[in-house]
Parts: C-alpha cells; sequence; structure tokens
C-alpha cells in the first residue's frame, strides 16, 4: 500500500509518501540518496531501477532550498519525506 500526503507548516510544506514494502536497512539509508545506488544490493530481487530517481529528486529540492528525508524499517516499510520553503511575498 502506498498513501501520501502534505502538511503545511509556517515556513515550509512537507510532503511524503508512505509504503508498506521492504523498508531500507539503517545502514543502506544514507546511500540511496546517491547516483546509481539502491537500498537493496541483491542481486535476486524482484524489483529493479537504476539508483536514479532519489538522487534526481533530491536535486531538485536542493535547488529549490529544501530538504528530503526517509525514516524506514527493514520488512516494514519506508515513509519518504521532502519540505519546500515557503516565501511569502
Amino acid at each position: 500500500m502506498v498513501m501520501f500526503g502534505f502538511n503545511i507548516l509556517p515556513s515550509e510544506i512537507v510532503f511524503y509518501v508512505k509504503d508498506t514494502g521492504v523498508g531500507i536497512p539503517k545502514e543502506r539509508i544514507d546511500a540511496i540518496f546517491e547516483r546509481f545506488v539502491q537500498a537493496d544490493l541483491d542481486m535476486s530481487r524482484n524489483h529493479e531501477g537504476a539508483g536514479l530517481g532519489l538522487s534526481i529528486s533530491k536535486g531538485y529540492v536542493d535547488i529549490l532550498n529544501g530538504k528530503m528525508w526517509v525514516e524506514s524499517e527493514k520488512d516494514k516499510g519506508s515513509k519518504f519525506f521532502f519540505s519546500i520553503p515557503v516565501q511569502k511575498k
């Protein structure tokens, strides 16, 4: 199952995507935001990808002066967040 949403705070908007997938081991959390790196190093996995999606997403968030992070537990799923500052005019 996948859920997504956002919270509007006084100085930023925080978006999230939550899944009930395989989760990410703690020692792999930082690596998933690097190019061509994936959390699961097992070659027998049944899901594939180039390992670019999160690094590209983080690049866009960085350009917008935001932050991107993840909370995850192996075998229990992950919750990805990114925040974008609110610019008041």
